[in-house]
């Protein structure tokens, strides 16, 4: 266990566990529907977290870290590179 996580008590370690989760999910949505709809879907998922609200989430080139609020999805490369902060609250 990291030692932020130590810091948690049983019900956020509960929530924490489902950030990769969240993570996987919201980068299949952003290649699939794009950048706003992947915003909506973490959005949407932490507000049913009690413990825990989203700071952030943000899409950027992977390679300049240039961000972006918009990209076409049927493009055959992703070179996105996808962040997102929580905090408990």
């Amino acid at each position: 266990m990291s030692s932020r996580n130590v810091r948690l008590n049983e019900q956020e370690r509960l929530e924490a566990a489902a950030i990769p989760e969240m993570m996987k999910l919201s980068n299949q949505i952003l290649k699939l529907y794009g950048i706003a709809e992947a915003k909506k879907y973490i959005s949407s998922v932490v507000a049913t977290l009690p413990n825990m609200k989203l700071e952030y989430y943000e899409v950027c080139d992977a390679e300049t870290l240039e961000l972006l609020t918009e990209f076409n999805p049927k493009q055959k490369q992703f070179p996105l590179l996808a962040v997102f902060a929580v905090t408990f609250v």
